[in-house]
This record gives structure tokens, C-alpha cells and sequence, in this order.
């Protein structure tokens, strides 16, 4: 009886030195998060204090019952040509497709026979191929050796739009429909990935408010165009343009800016062949500018498809992002691009000694 009750004290000294030891790894992860994302205040969207993140809060769907749907591509496939069609996806697909929906996962079991195990696959929406036929020939020209694929039937599937906003509502979405990918809050997610630099950031922040100090006309609203530059210190700034409405009403300093980078890629376009012609000339690149846009120059960023704009100053009377729409992240729309807000209190302020236009009787920005 003793070696029994000596045993049993034993098994659970184990189990209790286990669940410690549980209990102090988890506090050392915890602690590790707390350090590795100190820098950002994930409640209120913001990194280093000086950039937050303007989102469209209906991107986040906490209505399970009513989701808003939109069809998609999808095939059954063999396990082993799973990775030629992920190759194919991401040089054929993800650079084009405005519809990218990333919270929903590209692949999903479906069952296996006894030679092969078999794979449903989401290959693109159907806003980016209408036609079933259009898709299979798109996939003959671009996959070498596709005789495998030519037996591949396509069919169609409605899925959500919008992220899920909870875990719960993920899984019911799961079941309904397609399987979700859930990595906790999407907003905290994209803040944790964020790879943006801060040096550069100021950088372009500093070049933006000097040009303004030098700005040609009484009205110092300024908007920079630039290219990421990997490796590199800095953006590569392509060219800073000016506002000049009060001659023309059309020449909002965003407007002159896609005028111009677009001539000037044309340019760069015709004397490079190896430079991939999409049939946009802004596609991927990053605009700074002085103000919010209004709600044309927001709508005229999201058809030159830009990757991400920053501002400084909100203009809540006309402003196309945080004041009015959100227009760069609208899943209805189709392209979305990336906001932010510089809240720098050097920068906001330098902006405002320099910007002492009467908005009440002065055009607006």
C-alpha cells in the first residue's frame, strides 16, 4: 500500500512540475510578444508612435448570418501537382488578381483513393477569369508539361469577402463555405507583419515637408511618388509634384502626380523589355503626400492601383480615406491599397506652420 500511495505522489509531482513548467514557458513566450511588438499599440493601429493604420472597419464581418459572397475558381487535383499550381498562382494569379481574399485558405483536403491523395484548390476569382474556358486556356499557356491539367475540371464556389472578426465565426465559415485561416485579429496580424522601415518612412516625411516649404504656389499641397528600394536606406523617390487647382480645378497635386509618373513609366517601359507591362503604370508603387486626398484623388489612386499612401494632415470636409469611405480599403472596389497616417507631432507641426491656407475660402485638398 505504501509503494502504491508512494507511486500515485510521484505521478502527480510529475504532472505538477509539468504544468509549471508549462505555466513558465508561457510566460516566457508572453514576455518575448510583449518585447518583439513593444513598438506597436495594437488597439489603436499605430507603429513607433508615429504611423497608424486608417482601416475600413466593415472589412471585418461579425455578421456569420449574412456574409457578403463572391465566386471563385476552384479545381480538385492530385497532391503531387499541388506545387505547380502554386507556382503557376503566384506568378500568374496574385500580381493580377485585386480579389486576393487572404483569409481564406488556397487549399483544402479533399480525400484520397487508394493511388492518390486529392486536393480542392481556389486557383483565382471569378472577377479576374469570368469563363471557365478563358481559365483553362490561361493555365495552358503559362504551365509547361500541363497534360495532367487538361483533364482539370473548374467549377465555381461563393465565399466570404470580408474577414471574420472572431475565431467562432471563422469556424462556422469553415463549415459553410470554404475553409478560413485564422491567426487571431486580422487588424493585429497585418501590424505584426508590417514591414516597414521607420527611418525611411521619416525620411520621405522630411523630403515631403521641405518640398512643401518650397512649394510654386500659395497653395502647399504636395504629393511624392516612390519605389520601394530594398537593401537600400531609403525609398527611391521617383518624382514630388504641386497643386496648382487654382489655375485649373483638375490639377490636384495627386491628379498632376499620376499624369506625370504615368508619361514617365511609359517612358521607362518602352526602353526596358524586361520591365512586366500590366497595363498600369502606378501599379505597386508608394505615395506620400501632404493631405488626406479628396474623394476624386482617392478614387483616381485606386485605379492606378498603388501599393500604399501615407499622409499627414486629415481634411474631414472632403477627404477620401479616414474622413469619408475609406476608399483605398473597400472590398466592393477593385483594387485596395494600403493607408496610413503620419502622426509624428514634429512633422504635424511643421506641416501646420506651413500650410496657413484658409480652407473656408480657399480651395480644399
Amino acid at each position: 500500500m505504501n509503494a502504491l500511495r508512494l507511486k500515485v505522489q510521484n505521478i502527480a509531482s510529475s504532472i505538477q512540475l509539468s504544468l509549471r513548467l508549462m505555466k513558465n514557458a508561457n510566460r516566457q513566450m508572453k514576455i518575448q510578444n510583449d518585447r518583439e511588438y513593444s513598438h506597436i499599440d495594437f488597439e489603436n493601429g499605430i507603429i513607433h508612435g508615429k504611423l497608424q493604420q486608417i482601416r475600413n472597419s466593415s472589412n471585418l464581418d461579425f455578421d456569420s448570418r449574412n456574409p457578403s459572397l463572391t465566386s471563385v475558381w476552384c479545381c480538385d487535383i492530385p497532391a503531387h501537382l499541388s506545387k505547380t499550381l502554386i507556382m503557376f498562382i503566384r506568378e500568374y494569379i496574385t500580381p493580377f488578381d485585386t480579389n486576393s481574399l487572404p483569409h481564406i485558405k488556397r487549399f483544402d483536403k479533399l480525400g484520397k483513393n487508394e493511388t492518390k491523395t486529392y486536393l480542392r484548390a481556389i486557383v483565382c476569382s471569378q472577377d479576374f477569369i469570368d469563363e471557365s474556358g478563358s481559365l483553362k486556356e490561361y493555365i495552358e499557356q503559362n504551365i509547361e508539361r500541363n497534360d495532367e491539367f487538361k483533364n482539370v475540371k473548374f467549377y465555381t464556389k461563393m465565399v466570404p469577402v470580408q474577414q471574420p472578426g472572431t475565431k467562432e465565426i471563422a469556424q462556422e465559415w469553415s463549415q459553410l463555405y470554404w475553409p478560413m485561416s485564422w491567426k487571431g485579429n486580422p487588424y493585429y496580424q497585418e501590424l505584426k507583419t508590417c514591414n516597414m522601415v521607420l527611418r525611411k518612412e521619416q525620411d520621405a516625411m522630411t523630403t515631403l515637408l521641405t518640398a512643401m516649404e518650397n512649394a510654386p504656389s500659395d497653395l502647399p499641397i504636395v504629393t511624392m511618388f516612390a519605389r520601394e528600394n530594398p537593401g537600400k536606406d531609403t525609398h527611391e523617390i521617383i518624382k514630388i509634384f504641386y497643386d496648382n487647382r487654382n489655375n485649373s480645378f483638375l490639377e490636384h497635386s495627386i491628379l498632376n502626380a499620376i499624369a506625370g509618373i504615368a508619361e514617365q513609366e511609359k517612358s521607362r517601359r518602352s526602353k526596358d523589355s524586361t520591365i512586366a507591362d500590366t497595363g498600369y503604370l502606378c501599379q505597386n508603387l508608394l505615395v506620400y503626400t501632404s493631405h488626406e486626398p479628396c474623394i476624386m484623388c482617392c478614387m483616381a489612386l485606386v485605379h492606378s492601383r498603388i501599393s500604399k499612401i501615407t499622409y499627414i494632415k486629415p481634411v474631414p470636409s472632403t477627404g477620401g480615406l479616414e474622413s469619408h469611405y475609406q476608399l483605398g480599403d473597400r472590398p466592393s472596389l477593385n483594387w485596395r491599397f494600403k493607408i496610413w497616417k503620419w502622426i509624428g507631432e514634429e512633422e504635424m507641426q511643421k506641416l501646420e506652420s506651413i500650410d496657413t491656407v484658409d480652407r473656408a475660402t480657399n480651395f480644399h485638398a
